[in-house]
């Protein structure tokens, strides 16, 4: 029979790997959206169009011109931010694979009480790599997590010297 501390975790890795996986697949249809905007801008018909609209506009080629460019770098430098918004959804990608591992390995503490301990290493992880991005649910639900994993090693421990368990 499973502790309650053991069930909430349960629940809680479950919240977790929800959450991962939908983060997961925003964040792959972002990057998906990014690199079809850069397929558009890549066309040299639209580079043209760009240049030639940028000319138009004497505002910004007086901006361009300040900064060293001219309106034939203006499409450079969109690939450019289009090329780092991709490679910030593959590090954020690789965050949330992190997170939901460790709901996955908390959900199965509730099979193996003896993980407890590797649960909560991964929770602790998760809550740190979600900080990091700005995934604050992910951190709260992980640290909580990484709480009761805790209760859960502690109950384990106190039933093999066979004690009661005490909070």
């Amino acid at each position: 029979m499973q502790s309650n501390s053991a069930r909430v975790l349960r629940g809680l890795s479950i919240a977790i790997m929800v959450i991962s996986i939908i983060a997961l697949v925003l964040v792959v249809l972002f990057g998906l959206v990014l690199g079809g905007l850069g397929a558009v801008a890549a066309n040299p018909e639209v580079q043209s169009n760009v240049s030639m609209s940028i000319e138009g506009d004497a505002e910004t080629m007086q901006a361009l011109e300040d900064m060293g460019m001219s309106s034939a770098d203006a499409p450079a430098l969109l690939g450019v931010f289009l090329g780092l918004g991709i490679l910030g959804m593959v590090v954020v990608a690789v965050l949330c694979i992190v997170s939901l591992i460790a709901g996955i390995v908390g959900k199965g503490v509730a099979a193996n009480p003896s993980k407890a301990g590797a649960a909560m290493v991964w929770m602790i992880v998760s809550a740190v790599i979600s900080f990091l991005y700005g995934d604050i649910v992910i951190m709260v639900l992980s640290i909580i997590a990484a709480v009761y994993a805790h209760k859960v090693k502690k109950e384990l421990a106190a039933a093999s010297y066979g004690a009661p368990y005490q909070q």
